[in-house]
């Protein structure tokens, strides 16, 4: 068995902090192409290149969230 690192210290207030603006950033975002009112997508590259930022973004989220509370897993 490989030995661990010893775990350092987390600011779980700045994980929490950082993890606000992300999803802040990430509905702002998001919400600028629901509230689009054309029938049609306008510029269907710039939302495809929206959405795979937006899931970019929340992978790095739910990484970050996952290595703050949950070092081991």
């Amino acid at each position: 068995m490989m030995p661990r690192s010893p775990r350092q210290p987390v600011d779980l207030a700045a994980v929490a902090r950082d993890l606000r603006l992300r999803c802040k950033r990430i509905a702002g975002n998001l919400d600028d192409i629901a509230q689009q009112q054309e029938p049609l997508i306008a510029d269907p590259k710039t939302v495809m290149l929206e959405l795979v930022l937006a899931e970019i973004e929340i992978r790095a989220a739910i990484e970050a969230m996952r290595q703050a509370y949950w070092p081991v897993i």
